[in-house]
């Protein structure tokens, strides 16, 4: 017998808390079960309760079976809409808020309806990757207001110096001795060009250091569902079961390497095509002909089945796409909050047209990109200043070599 929308989340709800009671990875089983429940709920629409029950294998990773009994969901459960968000939701307590939100409006409007004898407009539910823009603004607010004010003053304060012929405090202390000990103007310039190119340096090591994350840490988060799965299964192998899961074995390996299935090209570009929406006013910085270009290479990415791996690989390929061109259209226009921008829709792009995202990840590297565009920020007004100040011949002179480094 059908139960109530509310009954069947409940449900849900108890079956992925069964897999925590026994002792299992919750996200690993949740990633398993997942496309199984999609499937469920899909069938029951369009099939016999009979029929839907016995196309569903409901089982965990290892082939047992659960102790929470199967039930079929209403008969006007439709996920039609709401099934690429779904299968985009990393754990369960978002995959059931998603569900609660596909319930609730129509209920809502019968309750309406009866009440008033009208029509009442209620707002669409919020989409995850809605969720997902709204954190990562949350947390470059809350990263840029913790930053110290002394800093922005310095920066004032160093504009206005710079306007007024006055030395620039980001100068370094032995460029300043330098100066006041007699030294010619030139020889200042050297040293203050050279502390520059030592600072960029060293910033560039950091910041390397800092976006490479840590595989130890982060392996189960980064690692892709179906290689986890299979070192899930392979995990609980013993000696004596190995000759006999060997065939197994070697059926998922060639299933891993298999190439997408037009179903998985279908959701992958679906995933894409989601993350795109949400970032409009990231791509309104960014040129039309110039975003028509990496939406046609992102697309093909998405069929190959390039975004179906984990985290970082999305990262590294979007990157390729977007990125690159973006930083040297930046660094010749001095169009920094384009390329801010750009950080944005990489990173969002990145966490959402993946099977699994990674929150943690996605925030920090972020924050540290946007730190990066700051430093670039401040290291060419520098490199103005420097210009304007040796004066229209030697910054002529000095032209071609800047040309070169920004290609």
């Amino acid at each position: 017998m059908a139960k109530s929308a509310d009954d069947f989340i409940q449900y849900l709800h108890v079956l992925f808390g069964e897999s925590r009671l026994q002792g299992r990875d919750p996200n690993t089983e949740f990633i398993h079960l997942r496309g199984i429940i999609i499937e469920f709920i899909s069938n029951c629409s369009r099939m016999t309760s009979a029929l839907a029950r016995e196309k569903c294998h409901l089982k965990f990773i290892d082939g047992s079976l659960p102790e929470t009994r199967l039930v079929l969901p209403p008969a006007d459960f439709n996920i039609k809409e709401e099934r690429a968000q779904l299968n985009a939701a990393s754990n369960a307590e978002e995959f059931l808020e998603i569900m609660k939100n596909r319930s609730t409006p129509k209920s809502a409007r019968k309750d309406s309806k009866k009440a008033h004898g009208k029509k009442h407009s209620l707002s669409p539910p919020e989409s995850p990757r809605s969720k997902v823009r709204k954190r990562l603004e949350a947390a470059v607010a809350s990263k840029s207001t913790s930053a110290s004010e002394d800093s922005t003053k310095k920066h004032i304060k160093l504009m206005i110096r710079g306007a007024n012929g006055v030395s620039s405090p980001s100068m370094s202390k032995a460029a300043q001795q330098t100066s006041t000990n007699g030294e010619s103007p030139d020889q200042a310039k050297q040293d203050v060009s050279s502390h520059m190119e030592v600072d960029s340096n060293q910033q560039e090591t950091q910041m390397e250091d800092a976006s490479a994350p840590k595989a130890e840490k982060n392996l189960p988060a980064l690692c892709r569902s179906d290689v986890l799965e299979i070192a899930t299964a392979a995990q609980a192998i013993t000696a004596d079961q190995w000759e006999e899961f060997k065939p197994k074995l070697l059926s998922m390996l060639d299933q891993l390497r298999a190439d997408p299935t037009p179903k998985q090209s279908e959701a992958a570009v679906t995933r894409l095509q989601s993350a795109i929406s949400i970032i409009g006013q990231e791509r309104s910085l960014i040129p039309a002909e110039a975003w028509k270009q990496y939406e046609e290479k992102l697309i093909k990415k998405a069929k190959d089945g390039d975004f179906d791996a984990d985290w970082s690989t999305r990262l590294s390929k979007i990157g390729k796409i977007i990125w690159q061109e973006e930083e040297l259209a930046a660094m010749a226009s001095r169009d920094w909050e384009r390329l801010r921008a750009a950080a944005r829709t990489w990173t969002i792009l990145a966490e959402v047209t993946g099977p699994m995202g990674d929150e943690q990840l996605s925030t920090e590297w972020l924050l540290q990109k946007l730190g990066d565009v700051d430093f670039q920020e401040r290291l060419f007004a520098c490199r103005d200043r420097l210009a304007a100040i040796k004066g229209p011949s030697e910054a002529t002179e000095d032209a071609p070599a800047d040309s070169e480094e920004v290609q």
